[in-house]
């Protein structure tokens, strides 16, 4: 299968310029991070300029593709604050991108909802980066190259809805040892005179 890929798709090695050298943190995850984010970049370059910050795009897009939701949901899922939600949310809504409905199961709660105007402008935009995306594709990929990326696509999606994962622990250390009577470690003390 890789026979089958263009020899320039090797020229395109990852520089080790960069990359961390704690062995905590594995290279790819380097190289991911760095493709990921220049291709991110990319796409929101094919954005119109000063029409929406990413995060209120990224609600936009949310309520779009999930329905109705509520402020304290929206927050969690984009993993900010609910006063920084009820910021974006209320740009949306002075746009008239999003509309405000009382909660019909919970009258305390206020739902969320896409305006046709905001299904229209977040149409728009997905279709202004899809194409730019389809044409780079279409200029830069062979068959093989383009089905490998669509498999990483499906692969990135599975990172970025799956849990945190913990933190690895640290190696641990060997305790310092107690100074002694004149201030030095006992260790120090007993390797100058050759120990016990």
């Amino acid at each position: 299968m890789l026979d089958a890929m263009s020899s320039d798709s090797f020229a395109l090695e990852p520089s080790d310029r960069g990359r961390p050298e704690t062995p905590a943190v594995d290279p790819a995850a380097y190289d991911l991070r760095n493709s990921v984010m220049r291709l991110a970049r990319r796409l929101r370059a094919q954005r119109v300029p000063g029409e929406l910050t990413l995060g209120a795009l990224a609600v936009l897009g949310r309520l779009d593709r999930e329905g109705a939701s509520t402020t304290t949901e929206l927050a969690a899922a984009e993993r900010v604050t609910p006063q920084s939600m009820t910021r974006t949310v209320g740009a949306l809504v002075e746009r008239g991108l999003v509309l405000r409905t009382p909660d019909p199961a919970d009258g305390r709660q206020t739902l969320l909802h896409v305006t046709e105007e905001g299904r229209a402008f977040i149409r728009a935009d997905r279709e202004r980066r899809d194409a730019w995306l389809s044409r780079a594709m279409a200029a830069h990929l062979n068959d093989v190259e383009r089905d490998l990326l669509l498999l990483a696509g499906r692969l990135l999606d599975r990172l970025g809805q799956a849990p945190d994962p913990e933190p690895e622990a640290g190696p641990e250390r060997d305790p310092q040892p107690e100074p002694d009577a004149s201030g030095q470690g006992r260790a120090r003390a007993e390797r100058a005179g050759g120990g016990r």
